[in-house]
């Protein structure tokens, strides 16, 4: 089959990198995409493999008719079985092309969920809105790979009979425990024990909050204990950094910036902290903590509670005293012998239901079911 996708970037995001997971592993398929935007941290990789790229570069002016002509002869002038579009922007110009090659099926791709209204402008809740309504006439069907951003989207008043489970993959060949002997970071260990919260500095992902509980929890614990901070916007950490200073825990919090052994990372630590507040879907790094063997004390945004089962800890997002207690007990526990069992059990739960083999399966078992 060919399959053509649409999407914003292909730069750092959990949605680019399944769409770049699935292209670059998918020997049974042909893919093509086209990107919206400049951003393309995975050319060199996707071009080794043949993979065609095409940019279209919007410029972030995505109703610019010029553009959208492009974009409509580019996909006119090629025989596609399928056309997939990611995300909500990539959505609509893949519908208003779809609107004159009606021949081409469109399936839409939705990673977010339990969105909240309040931290978007008007902008993002137009294009939020103009999904719903174009729900109704051009997807033939919608993937997302959280049950959660199922129920939500329903709940908000998208078509209903349109949307397909069908959730993400990971490497379980990459990610996987490093021994500490062969680890690049194994200097941060050192007795200490390591907690990470991995992902971009945005509210939405609950920095500030988490960074507070921590200093509750590090005056209460007098415990030789580090938080590492990693992710793409942390370069631009001017007001991260004032805050650590100003909540007095910059001992205990090691910034870096991202990482292609992010395996490394996972591998010594701990506790993988997921605090997001709104917006998560299928949280990958979640998953590919557990296939490092590592728990996971997560909120309960999007699907990461249903990701860990009963291998890790979940609290109410945004409790205060929740989280504190759960941070107490999920600290307890790693210090005990049970925890080499949990680790195993994290592993297995990855291999069982969330490994890159089944989603690529997942994928193209539904690809065939679409095709006339």
């Amino acid at each position: 089959m060919k399959i053509l996708h649409i999407i914003n970037s292909l730069g750092d995001g959990g949605a680019e990198r399944v769409l770049f997971n699935l292209a670059f592993n998918d020997i049974k398929n042909e893919h093509t995409i086209i990107i919206l935007n400049d951003d393309n941290k995975y050319y060199e990789d996707l071009n080794k493999k043949k993979i065609k790229i095409i940019n279209i570069n919007f410029k972030y002016n995505y109703f610019n008719i010029f553009k959208l002509i492009q974009l409509y002869k580019i996909i006119k002038n090629q025989s596609y079985d399928i056309i997939q579009t990611w995300m909500y922007i990539s959505n609509i110009l893949g519908s208003l092309v779809s609107l004159i090659l009606n021949e081409k099926p469109v399936i839409w791709n939705i990673r977010h969920s339990n969105i909240n209204f309040k931290f978007k402008n008007i902008k993002t809740i137009f294009i939020i809105y103009l999904n719903l309504i174009f729900s109704y006439f051009f997807p033939k069907k919608i993937i997302c790979c959280s049950q959660q951003a199922i129920k939500w989207h329903e709940k908000l008043g998208f078509k209903k009979n349109k949307f397909i489970y069908i959730p993400n993959g990971v490497d379980i060949l990459f990610f996987k425990k490093i021994p500490l002997y062969q680890n690049k970071y194994k200097d941060l260990k050192k007795n200490k024990i390591i907690l990470s919260l991995v992902g971009r500095f945005h509210k939405k992902k609950g920095h500030e909050f988490f960074l507070k509980v921590f200093r509750d929890y590090t005056k209460k614990n007098n415990e030789n204990i580090k938080l590492i901070l990693i992710g793409s916007s942390l370069n631009n950490k001017d007001k991260l950094i004032k805050l650590i200073n100003q909540l007095q825990i910059s001992n205990n919090v090691i910034l870096m910036e991202n990482t292609k052994y992010i395996n490394h990372i996972y591998s010594i630590t701990d506790l993988l902290i997921s605090p997001s507040i709104y917006g998560e879907g299928f949280p990958n790094v979640v998953a590919e903590s557990m296939a490092c063997n590592t728990p996971c004390l997560v909120s309960n945004s999007g699907d990461s509670k249903n990701i860990i089962g009963d291998c890790g800890w979940s609290f109410e997002t945004l409790n205060h005293k929740d989280l504190i207690d759960k941070l107490e007990q999920s600290i307890s526990f790693i210090k005990t012998s049970d925890i080499k069992d949990l680790k195993i059990k994290c592993r297995n739960i990855i291999e069982k239901k969330y490994s890159l083999n089944s989603m690529l399966k997942n994928y193209t078992k539904f690809w065939k079911t679409q095709i006339k």
